[in-house]
This record gives structure tokens, C-alpha cells and sequence, in this order.
């Protein structure tokens, strides 16, 4: 039997550069080692239509999970940061380029609220803990 024509371009086997997902990886991943894994961060990574969705989680283990949605991102898969719209809260936004994302993502990240929110949850995990040991 003769082997079937193969139509598709050839398929790269490079790593590809940053991401997103990657991106907020890596901060989900400072969360966790900056708390002592009190707090871990964690990234879900799901579709809705064309879309790829981004959720950045704050967990706090203590707290039978308690588990915060920091930021809901979505980006289309060709292009990724090209735009990357942010969904959560009353205040959307949209960035271009890798550039314009992690800026906003500093931003979020490091705004009093998210700031209160963790201090908050670091607060209510030690004292679980504490009153179990």
C-alpha cells in the first residue's frame, strides 16, 4: 500500500518564546515561593470559542483550597499577545504586544487591592494553621 501524501508544512520542533501562559506561570510560581508555599499560585488554562483563557489563582491550602481568581486573560492562539484582553472586573481592558501585557499584569499585580487580598489570606492561613498544630 502506498504511503499517503503529506500536505502539511513542515512542523517546527523549536521551543517557542514567551507566552501569556508562561509569563503568568512564572509569577504564579514566585506567589508560591515568596509565601513559603502558604499561598500557592496556580494557572488554569481552558477555551471559550476561539479563545484561549488564562486563570491566575491564588490558594491557600489552610483554608480547606480556598482558591481566588486574581485575573482572567484570553488571547487567540496564532499571535498571542496580539491582543490579550483582560476579563475580570468591572474594568476590562486590552493590550498589543508582549510589552503592553506585562506592564498591565505589574500593574495588577502590584495594585493595593491584590496586595490586601494577600496580606489577607497569609493572615487567615497562619492563624489556621496555628490553632491545628
Amino acid at each position: 500500500m502506498a504511503e499517503a501524501p503529506n500536505y502539511w508544512p513542515p512542523i517546527a520542533r523549536v521551543r517557542p518564546g514567551p507566552t501569556p501562559e508562561l509569563l503568568l506561570r512564572q509569577q504564579a510560581d514566585l506567589l508560591t515561593e515568596q509565601t513559603g508555599g502558604v499561598l500557592q499560585g496556580k494557572v488554569d488554562i481552558g477555551s471559550r470559542g476561539e479563545w484561549i483563557t488564562l486563570d491566575l489563582l491564588v490558594v491557600a491550602p489552610a483554608l480547606d483550597d480556598y482558591t481566588f481568581r486574581l485575573l482572567k486573560v484570553r488571547h487567540k492562539p496564532v499571535r498571542p499577545f496580539d491582543p490579550v484582553e483582560f476579563v475580570n472586573g468591572s474594568k476590562p481592558a486590552k493590550t498589543n504586544g508582549s510589552e503592553a501585557y506585562e506592564r498591565k499584569v505589574a500593574e495588577l499585580l502590584g495594585s493595593p487591592d491584590t496586595a490586601a487580598l494577600i496580606g489577607e489570606l497569609l493572615a487567615l492561613s497562619q492563624r489556621a494553621t496555628a490553632t491545628t498544630a
